[in-house]
């Protein structure tokens, strides 16, 4: 009896270790599918089909969304909407691309589509002949879309021109040579605030709209609101009567 009560110890010992090694593998099973999981939910979108508009904008590109009505990312277990997030992460757009695999490369100078399934999301990134690095995202069945990466350097290609603004905002600056001026084209989506020369903005009153007549040495340009006043010089502004 003492013999077979031994037998047993060491198999009730046995089998207890067998039950902690198969715990350790089902866990670690666990903890990859977990993650798996994870990675493969990392984006979250919601589609509602419209034509492309300004999401992001940045100095060397603008960032477009297409027929998406919002875009979330998890970080750290919660949904965020990735402007929010790209506003925290300098290299957000990297790692949203990173999720994707190229699916084609076009002929206009290296447009690259990328796309992941799982996740319902397309990516363009423009490479063209002309310049064009804006990006395009968008659902997982978006194309090189008619109007896509085309050429926005056109509209300043010369020294002198013009263009119309509606004001929101004048504030003071710390330099009074300079006030600080919130506007946008009246036809466009861009609302941002610039500096603009005191003797200008003196003339400017809130919501009244102005034609800027400006001058340059530095064509061609991106065309959006910061880059023009920072590569060109307001030279009269007019009021457009109604």
């Amino acid at each position: 009896m003492k013999d077979l009560s031994k037998k047993n110890k060491i198999i009730i010992t046995l089998g207890g270790a067998g039950l902690l090694l198969l715990g350790a593998v089902c866990n670690d099973l666990i903890t990859k599918l977990v993650k798996l999981d994870e990675e493969e939910n990392t984006i979250r979108t919601t589609t509602k089909c419209a034509e492309s508009s300004v999401y992001i904008s940045e100095k060397d590109r603008n960032v477009y969304t297409y027929c998406l009505e919002s875009i979330e990312i998890n970080d750290g277990g919660k949904y965020v909407d990735f402007k929010d997030y790209y506003k925290e992460h300098d290299d957000a757009l990297e790692r949203l691309i990173e999720r994707l695999e190229t699916k084609d490369t076009f002929k206009d100078g290296g447009s690259t589509l990328y796309v992941n399934e799982r996740s319902d999301l397309a990516i363009l990134i423009c490479n063209t002949l002309n310049g064009n690095k804006d990006m395009y995202i968008g659902p997982k069945d978006m194309g090189y879309e008619e109007g896509f990466c085309e050429n926005r350097y056109s509209a300043i290609n010369t020294k002198n021109f013009e263009i119309v603004y509606s004001i929101v905002e004048i504030e003071p600056h710390n330099d009074e040579k300079y006030k600080f001026v919130t506007l946008y084209e009246p036809n466009g989506i861009e609302v941002e605030t610039v500096v603009v020369e005191a003797t200008f903005a003196k003339s400017l009153k809130r919501d009244k709209t102005y034609t800027f007549k400006f001058e340059s040495e530095n064509i061609p340009f991106e065309s959006n609101i910061k880059n023009v006043f920072h590569e060109a010089r307001v030279v009269e502004v007019v009021e457009i009567k109604k």
